[in-house]
């Protein structure tokens, strides 16, 4: 079953590069320390990741696009057939949630623009093979993502232009 959550029946995937997308680093709010999600993920699913290549990617809603890119880049510079790219969003931190209600990021009476906080994860095997993943039957071709900075965000005295969005078209 490719939607199984017991990763273990994949013994292909010891050894494997992750590439991790974590919600962004926010100014003026102390970061959640993730050092060891990458061994928690490991210990809990029976996986042992590549020690020297995994990569957390911290840029909130596009660290899944660059977790992705940096995982083709691996595959494409024959470092590996298969590299896994996965998502974790989470916002338990009680400093974090307090930190954004005061800025009305947290969706709400009032805030037309938050969000609603919760938890979220996803996880993929991509291979530059075309047969699929051993022990599945499903398969998708995924194309290289565009990126780009968009000089203007929330966090900046720049306008917002849409320039980074029409850069990574």
């Amino acid at each position: 079953d490719v939607c199984s959550s017991d990763l273990s029946q994949f013994d292909r995937l010891n050894g494997l590069p992750l590439m991790l997308a974590l919600p962004e680093k926010l100014q003026g709010i102390s970061p959640t320390d993730h050092s060891d999600l990458i061994e928690q993920l490991s210990m809990q699913n029976e996986v042992t990741f590549h020690e020297k290549h995994n990569v957390m990617i911290s840029s909130g809603r596009a660290a899944g696009y660059k977790a992705l890119y940096y995982a083709m880049s691996y595959i494409e510079a024959g470092m590996s057939e298969h590299a896994i790219v996965g998502g974790i969003d989470t916002f338990m931190d009680l400093r974090l949630l307090a930190t954004l209600d005061r800025k009305d990021r947290i969706l709400g009476e009032g805030v037309m623009d938050g969000f609603a906080p919760g938890e979220g994860a996803g996880f993929l095997v991509i291979s530059s093979k075309q047969e699929p993943f051993e022990g599945t039957t499903k398969q998708i071709c995924i194309f290289p993502p565009g990126l780009a900075d968009e000089p203007g965000h929330r966090y900046s005295e720049e306008p917002y232009r849409g320039q980074g969005l029409s850069e990574a078209f």
